[in-house]
């Protein structure tokens, strides 16, 4: 089979695993790899290889494609520079991608310029998933391009047309109004893959009814065509997807003679599909946008703990600080994760117990939570003032029983009221309340973290609670609409817990 009459690969493919070749020495890290890409959605069919000789000989087998080559960047006796070689003279067509820990930058861009698609930073695993794609597609209009160039002689018009309009759907058809191109646009557009519809007649995507006039238009225009020439303004026409559904698009088209031979080439434009494509980008953005304020903020927490080490003395006030900022940056990591950036409030309550943890390795903690039909997500204007009230009732509660009885767990339960459409955070811990002078609602005797509680406390949607319980403190913090989200009422599907032991 030629190289250019190969099915196009789908950057998530449910027909068949991406065919992987891993240079890479370290098994941990293939694991990583495997495991990352297989969450980001892909199937993958891998083989790993370490040296120089084994990596010629999968890419010399002739009975093996090849959709992805991933590389380490420093290997014992062998590198990237040298896979990079490798693989540009066995197999140059393939998308090579580094996968690497810290590499110089200067390095990474010799390597981009000398044929590598992208540089992934190994403790940034979740940016190969949109890397890959975004490799994979170019490859594949690549190939198309190939095809246009071995279908026809004098490809340079055509193609120059399809890079004018790439941006759009682009369907290239020759004088019989059989399709010779069909690009990436195209195929999200209409629902199909450019390998089942080239070679097919236009009328595939052209309603029945309209058909005879589409024709007639089009061949009209074309017996006209001395060179090139382009309809003016775009005019709305009704196409249809590859499943029957019918819509309308802005076409429009452009025909060259090539050879003798008329060529057609048509831009569509799904205002409906473009603002979706628009959001998709938007939420992409504000995703990078949540993932470099954590790491900033990340940078803040290094720089607060280098402090502390040249003034212990400062410890308290250090400490605070870092679990604060701490909380803030497990918000916005959170919401780097997903879209439209809520956050999971379990998995909230688990990132700040850790963070907890390191400021008080002595403490134990429990986390014991009630089973929910569905995860329950903060409100993203609620997310960091909750984060930071949650923080700070913790390490009240650590600070009050590390001074007492120090071999008492603090217990944290996430309890649901079905009754009441409510969500409790539960904070227990050995100790007692002030006998006189403690009032929360009225802000008396409070201490610093408590007023910063109360000042944090949204007006709407959130309560707490204080009350002893034989020896011990409980805290109840109580949230409900519009703090918390729920795509259906909450309700408890069993009766039955877990539990987890920070």
């Amino acid at each position: 089979m030629n190289s250019d009459d190969k099915l196009p690969i789908s950057e998530k493919s449910t027909s068949r695993p991406l065919r992987i070749l891993i240079v890479e020495d370290s098994q941990e890290d293939v694991t990583l790899l495997l495991h990352s890409l297989r969450t980001q959605g892909y199937l993958v069919d891998p083989l790993v290889v370490a040296t120089s000789a084994a990596m010629q000989a999968a890419l010399q087998n002739q009975n093996q494609d090849w959709d992805l080559i991933l590389s380490d960047h420093s290997l014992p006796s062998f590198n990237a520079v040298d896979a990079l070689t490798v693989a540009k003279e066995l197999r140059p067509d393939v998308p090579f991608i580094i996968v690497s820990g810290e590499m110089d930058l200067n390095q990474a861009v010799k390597l981009i310029k000398s044929g590598a698609q992208d540089y992934v930073q190994k403790n940034k695993l979740f940016r190969l998933g949109l890397t890959i794609e975004h490799a994979l597609r170019e490859y594949n209009l690549i190939r198309q391009r190939n095809l246009v160039e071995a279908r026809l002689v004098d490809s340079e018009k055509v193609l120059s047309s399809v890079i004018g309009l790439a941006m759009d759907a682009v369907i290239t058809l020759d004088a019989e109004q059989r399709i010779l191109v069909f690009n990436y646009a195209a195929e999200a557009m209409f629902g199909c893959k450019a390998a089942d519809v080239i070679g097919q007649h236009l009328d595939r995507f052209i309603p029945e009814r309209f058909r005879h006039a589409h024709h007639s238009h089009l061949t009209a225009f074309g017996a006209d065509a001395s060179t090139s020439r382009r309809i003016g303004e775009p005019m709305e026409i009704v196409v249809r997807k590859s499943d029957g559904a019918e819509f309308p698009v802005d076409a429009t088209i452009s025909s060259a003679k090539v050879e003798g031979k008329v060529v057609h080439t048509a831009m569509l434009r799904d205002v409906k599909w473009k603002l979706a494509v628009a959001e998709a980008q938007r939420d992409t953005l504000v995703r990078e946008v949540h993932h470099s304020i954590k790491n900033n903020l990340q940078g803040v927490i290094g720089l607060v703990r280098a402090h502390l080490i040249a003034h212990p003395e400062l410890a308290e006030l250090g400490n605070s600080i870092i679990a604060q900022v701490g909380a803030i940056a497990a918000v916005h990591g959170m919401q780097g994760e997903r879209t439209p950036g809520h956050v999971e409030i379990l998995a909230l309550v688990k990132e700040i117990t850790r963070a907890a943890m390191l400021l008080a390795p002595a403490t134990c903690i429990v986390v014991a939570v009630e089973e929910f039909m569905a995860p329950v997500f903060l409100s993203k204007d609620a997310a960091v003032p909750v984060a930071l009230i949650l923080n700070e009732l913790l390490l009240n509660a650590i600070k009050h029983k590390t001074e007492g009885a120090r071999n008492e767990e603090v217990t944290i339960r996430l309890r649901l009221d079905s009754d009441r459409n409510l969500v409790s955070v539960i904070i227990s811990s050995a100790g007692r309340l002030p006998t006189s002078g403690f009032d929360f609602g009225n802000g008396i005797g409070l201490g610093v973290g408590l007023s910063l509680v109360k000042a944090l406390l949204p007006d709407s949607g959130a309560k707490l609670h204080f009350a002893e319980e034989g020896d011990r403190v409980v805290i109840s913090f109580e949230l409900c609409e519009p703090i918390i989200l729920r795509d259906q009422p909450l309700a408890n599907t069993s009766s039955a817990g877990h539990s987890h032991r920070a």
